[in-house]
């Protein structure tokens, strides 16, 4: 999910050839969500994105980005202004499935 202060889309990211660049294939724009409940988010990278990308994404683009890849999960929920720590967790791979094994909870 690329997430900025709402979801904007569902993607799927494939390394690319150079180093620190990826693919972000668009496979759903998410649109005008109501959320009942504040969503707690697992932040497992920050992706690096001119503004005028996510204005003009539509589903089927393949856009290039810089993606940093944290190191453990940050389990965080947004405030009006920025995203709060609630703990972090580590990933446990179960067949094709990630698990979240949660390590400390602030």
């Amino acid at each position: 999910m690329l997430w900025c202060n709402g979801p904007l889309a569902r993607v799927t990211l494939a390394q690319g050839e150079q180093g620190g660049k990826f693919s972000l294939m668009i496979d759903e724009i998410m649109v005008d969500m109501d959320l009942l409940h504040t969503p707690v988010i697992a932040e497992i990278a920050r992706v690096t994105l001119p503004i005028s990308h996510l204005g003009a994404m539509m589903m089927g683009d393949k856009l290039q980005a810089e993606v940093s890849l944290n190191a453990e999960v940050r389990l965080c929920y947004q405030d009006e202004e920025e995203n709060i720590l609630l703990g972090t967790a580590s990933l446990l791979r179960s067949g094709d499935d990630l698990l979240a094994q949660v390590e400390i909870l602030a």
